[in-house]
């Protein structure tokens, strides 16, 4: 079974690194930019982990 990881940076070439490294290794990976985007790709794609960058603007990770 493929296991799916969510990847959540408003930076793209870090999305892009981390996300080569986990599909050559064999994981699904989905991505959102935001953390508005995040909740609703995390509510519909349920991923088995979330990788979550905690320095973004107007979340820092949390909901401000």
């Amino acid at each position: 079974m493929e296991k799916k990881v969510l990847i959540v940076d408003d930076e793209q070439r870090i999305i892009q690194s981390i996300t080569g490294v986990l599909e050559d290794e064999g994981f699904r990976v989905v991505t959102a930019r935001s953390g508005e985007e995040a909740i609703a790709v995390f509510e519909k794609e349920q991923p088995d982990v979330t990788l979550l960058d905690i320095w973004m603007p107007g979340w820092m990770g949390w909901k401000s």
